[in-house]
C-alpha cells in the first residue's frame, strides 16, 4: 500500500517537473519570437518596409507588407562630425565632411573649438552651442552659416571617451606620420607627460590614446589639436576596416550605438557602405581652417585688452573659398 501511495507520489512529481520545463520551453520559445518579431519590426522599418496586421470583414487576419519610399543615393553626401567633452555637454571636435560617392572621395575641415560665435545659444564659442544635444540643429545650422554651404544631411556626434575604447578592443592605435609630424613640429616643450613613438607602426595604447586627443598645449592651440583628432580618427578608421578586426565588429557598433548621437539610420548607411569600403584613407583631403586671430578677446576693452575669453576668429571668407572648391581630381599617374 505504502509501495503504490510512494510511486503515485514519484509519478506526480515527474509530471509536475515535465511540466514545469514544458512551460519554460514554451516561455523561452515566446521571449525569443518576440525579441525576434521587434528587431524584424525595427529593421523593417530601418531599411524600408512596413509590416502592418489588419483583420478583415470576416474576421480573418491580414498581414500587408508596404515599401517605404525613400529617397535616391545622392552624388555627394555632407556630414557634421563631432565629439564631445568628458560630461558629453560641450562639442571639442567639429569636422565638417563632404563625400563624392561617385569617385569615392572624402574631404574634411576642422572647425576649431574657440571658434567666435554670436549665437544666442552659446556662450562666445562655438562649442558650447551643443548643450549636451539640446541645440544640436543650431550647431547645424551655424556650421552652415559659417562655411555657406546646403544643410547637412547627417549629423554625428560621439563621446570622445569611445575612442580609447574602440582602441583598446583591436589591440592599440599604430602611429603614423601625421600624427608625429603634429606631435614634434607643434607641441609645447615640457607641457605634457607620455612621449609620443618615434617609428610609425608602433602602437598606443587606450590610455595613451586618450591622453593624444585630449592634449591643448600646442603652440598654435586648437588647429593642431584639431588636426591631431584628424589625423587618430582616420588612423582608427584605417584599422576598424581592416580584416583583422572584423571579429570584433558587433562588440564595436555595440560600443559606438551607446556613444553616439546621430540621424543616420540603416537604410541610409545601406546605401552607401559599398561605397565607403572602397575608400581610399590615405588620399583623404584634410584642409585647414584659415584663421584671422588665435587670441581674440571679444569682450576687451581700451583698458583690459585680454578682459574674458580668448576665442578663435576664424577667416570666414577664405574658410568659404576652400570648401567651395572641393572638387574632385583625378589622380596623375
Amino acid at each position: 500500500m505504502d509501495n503504490k501511495k510512494e510511486e503515485r507520489k514519484l509519478a506526480a512529481k515527474a509530471k509536475k517537473n515535465a511540466f514545469t520545463r514544458l512551460t519554460k520551453v514554451y516561455l523561452a520559445v515566446a521571449i525569443i519570437g518576440a525579441i525576434a518579431w521587434g528587431v524584424l519590426y525595427k529593421v523593417n522599418s530601418l531599411m524600408g518596409v512596413n509590416t502592418t496586421v489588419k483583420v478583415d470583414e470576416n474576421g480573418n487576419t491580414v498581414k500587408q507588407i508596404e515599401l517605404i519610399q525613400d529617397e535616391p543615393k545622392k552624388d555627394v553626401v555632407t556630414m557634421l562630425f563631432c565629439g564631445t567633452d568628458e560630461g558629453g555637454y560641450r562639442t571639442d571636435t567639429i569636422l565638417y565632411m563632404k563625400y563624392d560617392t561617385i569617385n569615392n572621395q572624402l574631404y574634411m575641415i576642422s572647425i576649431p573649438r574657440d571658434t567666435y560665435t554670436t549665437n544666442w545659444r552659446a556662450y562666445l564659442k562655438i562649442n558650447t552651442i551643443y548643450q549636451g544635444g539640446k541645440y544640436t540643429q543650431a550647431l547645424l545650422d551655424e556650421v552652415q552659416n559659417l562655411l555657406a554651404v546646403e544643410p547637412i544631411d547627417y549629423y554625428m556626434i560621439i563621446n570622445l571617451d569611445m575612442i580609447p575604447v574602440m582602441v583598446e578592443k583591436i589591440g592599440g592605435l599604430e602611429v603614423t606620420q601625421e600624427m608625429r609630424d603634429i606631435w614634434w613640429n607643434y607641441q609645447e616643450v615640457n607641457h605634457y607627460y607620455f612621449e609620443l613613438p618615434k617609428n610609425n607602426g608602433e602602437r598606443l595604447n587606450a590610455e595613451q590614446v586618450e591622453k593624444l586627443v585630449r592634449y591643448r598645449a600646442y603652440v598654435d592651440g586648437d588647429i593642431s589639436r584639431g588636426n591631431m583628432q584628424k589625423a587618430v580618427i582616420k588612423q582608427l578608421l584605417k584599422q576598424l576596416m581592416s580584416s583583422e578586426n572584423i571579429y570584433n565588429l558587433p562588440s564595436l557598433i555595440n560600443t559606438a550605438v551607446e556613444s553616439t548621437n546621430t540621424n543616420i539610420t540603416v537604410r541610409d548607411a545601406m546605401k552607401y557602405v559599398g561605397e565607403l569600403k572602397e575608400i581610399n584613407l590615405d588620399t583623404i583631403v584634410s584642409s585647414a581652417m584659415p584663421v584671422t586671430d588665435l587670441g581674440y578677446y571679444p569682450q576687451a576693452t581700451a583698458e583690459e585688452p585680454t578682459r574674458g575669453q580668448s576665442c578663435v576668429l576664424v577667416n570666414k571668407t577664405e574658410a568659404r573659398r576652400v570648401v567651395a572648391n572641393w572638387v574632385y581630381k583625378k589622380p596623375t599617374e
